[in-house]
Parts: structure tokens; C-alpha cells; sequence
């Protein structure tokens, strides 16, 4: 099993970011966190390949975020508590954000803690003039749920099918 200090130099190595010790702040110093974070650096990537642009801002400083923080828990997209990271992404006409532990208001009225997630860029703009908001579902593009264990999974355990 990856340790945490495995982790962290996953992330410093797909975000291209030098010094990690220094530049990454994960609130949550866990494994579980941590790989939140990770996924959300290969998403980064993924977009780069793709040949599209991709720019880490912090809510507060704007562009190259230095620390790189990371919320411990799902909070606000505009939440000005610290400099939380995002990206802001470009790829062919399409202008959208990539966040970690968001929190959306789906249709139903009901508010869904979403680990990894891509939103339009006016969801983004919207939400940090107006922290308290929760944005909508509506302007959501993609949604990743995470799970990190830290022991292998049993085979055959109770409601799996045998493998």
C-alpha cells in the first residue's frame, strides 16, 4: 500500500510542482485525502493530453497558488475560509474549473459532497461572488467519487460477486 509521503510525491510529480514538502497543504494530512488530491492532478493531466490549458489559482491569490491547499472536508466552491486551490481549464471552445471536496445543491434541493468535480467556469465565477451559495448541479460536467483502502478488499465477502 502507498504510504502518504507516496502519495504527495505522486501529486508534486503530475502537477509538476518542485518542493512539495513546502508547496502542498493538505488539510487532512490522510492517505484518503491525499488521493483526492492525486485524482484530481491526473484530471489535469487528462486535459494537457488532450491539449487543452490548465492554470492552479487559489480563491484568494489567483494563479500559482504557493501553498497548494487543499480542503480537509467537502465545503463551499467559494469559500474564502483559506487560499483553496482549483484549476482553471480550457480545452477546444469549453472553459470549465476542476475542484476538490465541493459541495453542489442537486435538483432535488438535496446537497451532494462531491470529491473530485468539473463545473462550468461561470459555476465557479458565480459561486466566489457569492461564498455562501452552493452551486447547482446544472452547470456540473462531471462528478468523481474516490475511495482510497487501506487494506485489500476481501474476495467473495458478502454481497460481492465471486470473482
Amino acid at each position: 500500500m502507498p504510504t502518504l509521503n507516496d502519495i504527495r510525491s505522486a501529486i508534486a510529480q503530475v502537477l509538476g510542482v518542485p518542493n512539495v514538502a513546502t508547496v502542498l497543504q493538505l488539510n487532512r494530512n490522510t492517505r484518503e485525502r491525499a488521493f483526492e488530491a492525486y485524482i484530481f492532478a491526473l484530471v489535469l493531466r487528462a486535459v494537457r493530453q488532450a491539449g487543452g490549458t490548465v492554470e492552479l489559482r487559489g480563491v484568494l491569490s489567483g494563479p500559482n497558488p504557493s501553498p497548494v491547499v487543499f480542503r480537509g472536508s467537502p465545503g463551499r466552491l467559494g469559500s474564502r475560509a483559506q487560499n483553496f486551490c482549483y484549476a482553471r481549464c480550457s480545452l477546444g471552445n469549453k472553459q470549465f474549473e476542476v475542484h476538490v471536496d465541493v459541495v453542489y445543491l442537486g435538483t432535488s434541493g438535496a446537497a451532494h459532497e462531491i470529491d473530485v468535480s468539473l463545473c462550468d467556469e461561470a459555476v465557479g465565477e458565480a459561486a466566489r461572488q457569492t461564498p455562501g451559495l452552493l452551486p447547482n448541479t446544472r452547470g456540473l460536467r462531471a462528478a468523481i467519487e474516490c475511495k482510497f483502502y487501506g487494506t485489500r478488499l476481501p474476495r467473495g465477502a458478502r454481497g460481492d460477486v465471486p470473482v
